[in-house]
């Protein structure tokens, strides 16, 4: 893989792995879940270089080489650069590019889906949203209103993100995933 450094939209320095096909059709843009980070997503990006394609897998701010701080509006963020450097310096048309998403990840691929082009989604156990998560972890939270969640929570919710337009969706998720 070719080792790729860009910049966050706060300016902090992230890290990713492309890994180029020649003649491929699309790129995949991963965006991993919350255990480990991309160095533990191997079998990911095998998984999408057998269908042919490109993919462009990164760490969020605080993971991996990336630097910074882990944050809920940070994911976001990171995701939109990761799209971006695909777009401006890798010169890939958005309708070349599928998001994919793996827990966590889920999040910030939905926010792209309902902000950018692109040619598909993939959610593989896909999160309702931050706040969901946090209500069924503490129950209380329940009668916080919506204005006092972060921004952050507010925008990772895939309830409101993938109700805009989007491209074709592919849900994947099954009862015994741990």
């Amino acid at each position: 893989p070719l080792d790729v450094y860009f910049k966050s939209g706060s300016g902090v320095k992230l890290h990713g792995f492309l890994y180029k096909l020649p003649g491929e059709k699309r790129v995949f843009l991963v965006s991993h879940g919350n255990g480990g980070n991309i160095a533990r997503r191997k079998h990911l990006t095998a998984r999408f270089l057998r269908t042919g394609n490109s993919v462009f897998t990164y760490d969020y701010a605080g993971y991996g080489r990336s630097e910074g701080k882990p944050s809920m509006e940070g994911v976001s963020q990171d995701a939109s650069a990761a799209y971006q450097y695909l777009v401006t310096q890798e010169h890939y048309s958005p309708k070349k590019i599928i998001l994919f998403g793996e827990s966590l990840g889920t999040l910030p691929t939905g926010y792209l889906a309902g902000s950018v082009d692109c040619a598909g989604v993939i959610l593989e156990c896909p999160l309702y949203s931050i706040r969901r998560i946090g209500c069924d972890l503490i129950s209380y939270l329940d009668k916080y209103p919506d204005w006092a969640w972060t921004p952050g929570a507010r925008q990772l919710d895939n309830s409101v993100a993938l109700k805009k337009s989007h491209a074709p969706l592919l849900l994947i998720a099954g009862t015994g995933d741990h």
